[in-house]
């Protein structure tokens, strides 16, 4: 077995684990950092900073279930392929939105949307890595 049909589960492996580590890095980090800014006359504000945090934080933590899930699906003994490329889009599309949204309203923060960036060229890449190995009566 050629060890090049590994390359586009490697990538969407990599892919879902950066998503996890943002996940996991926004709700932890995230989330401490936000204190500093609540007030305790403004409770229904500091409530929907949180919500709105954790709510991004879970959309993270869906977009890498998905992404792992597309990598498991691309195994060699697998047919999954078309269901793995449509899951890398939606993980694709999702990054791409977040990388929209981090550089429009917090261009300061630029450095921010790196692992967006890099787990979406991942998941493009595992995509079009098994569309160039794909023989046409397998895909």
């Amino acid at each position: 077995m050629k060890l090049s049909i590994y390359v586009p589960i490697v990538l969407a492996l990599v892919a879902g684990v950066i998503w996890l580590i943002s996940a996991i890095g926004y709700t932890t980090v995230g989330i401490s950092g936000l204190s500093d800014y609540f007030h305790a006359d403004q409770a229904y504000w500091n409530n929907r900073l949180l919500a709105s945090q954790l709510t991004g934080t879970t959309l993270f933590a869906l977009v890498s279930a998905i992404t792992l899930g597309a990598s498991y699906l691309m195994r060699p003994q697998r047919s999954h392929w078309k269901i793995a490329s449509v899951l890398l889009s939606l993980s694709a599309a999702v990054g791409a939105i977040t990388i929209i949204e981090l550089l429009l309203l917090t261009p300061s923060d630029a450095s921010h949307a790196i692992p967006f960036a890099a787990a979406t060229i991942l998941a493009l890449s595992a995509i079009i890595s098994k569309l160039v190995m794909a023989k046409p009566t397998t895909f």
